[in-house]
């Protein structure tokens, strides 16, 4: 079983981030494999870079699709997500639907949390595309430019320090969980969670777990 982690941005370090986040939460046996484009922005941090991104991705997916047995969306505005699904055969996840989905399996509210202030209306429009606008309570994005660059560690304290106080006006506004979309964001879940107290998911993990279980439930 070989699942597909597609970055459109020709970041690699925030695609080796994806995957070790993701594939510990998936079968031993499973490989997971990550693709990063060959040409286009470093980062999708902008909503000019989106079309790119979007074009992108389905190029990237068209010449997957057949080799492998899953593909996750590896940007969190989950570019494309239906269109991929549309002409694949095989289970295609976005990143930030998965957490979306994992919140509101656990929790009334949730608060989407990203980086970019530019972003934030992108991300507005994903929740109420998906048909759960009325389960959040909005998004917090704070600009944090370091979060974008290459790390030797999976959390690093000055950039949890931010998500912290950002994930924290999300609570005060009545999010009971808190999805992190962003996929540079992957794997600081578990610090945030423990500081705050509520359920947090991230993009990778709760992608990964959806694969898991749309190929092992789903005849």
């Amino acid at each position: 079983m070989n699942i597909l982690i597609l970055n459109p941005n020709t970041s690699k370090h925030i695609t080796e981030r994806m995957v070790s986040v993701a594939k510990p939460l998936l079968p031993a046996s499973w490989s997971v494999t990550g693709l990063t484009a060959g040409n286009g922005p470093k980062v999708v941090n902008d909503p000019s870079k989106v079309e790119q991104a979007t074009q992108t991705i389905q190029e990237m997916a068209r010449a997957g699709m057949n080799e492998c047995d899953g593909i996750i969306i590896g940007i969190s505005l989950d570019c494309a997500l239906e269109e991929i699904r549309a002409v694949s055969s095989v289970p295609v996840v976005g990143m930030t639907e998965a957490a979306c989905l994992m919140a509101c399996a656990q929790t009334r509210r949730f608060g989407v949390l990203t980086l970019g202030a530019a972003m934030a209306t992108s991300y507005e429009k994903l929740v109420d595309d998906r048909g759960l606008a009325s389960r959040s309570i909005g998004v917090e994005a704070p600009d944090l430019g370091k979060a974008f660059e290459p790390s030797g560690a999976l959390v690093d304290e000055s950039i949890a320090e931010v998500l912290t106080h950002s994930a924290r006006q999300l609570v005060s506004r009545g999010a009971q969980s808190v999805v992190l979309a962003g996929a540079v964001l992957c794997g600081y879940a578990p610090v945030l969670s423990r500081r705050l107290n509520v359920p947090v998911f991230d993009g990778a993990s709760s992608a990964a777990l959806l694969m898991r279980s749309l190929k092992l439930l789903v005849v």
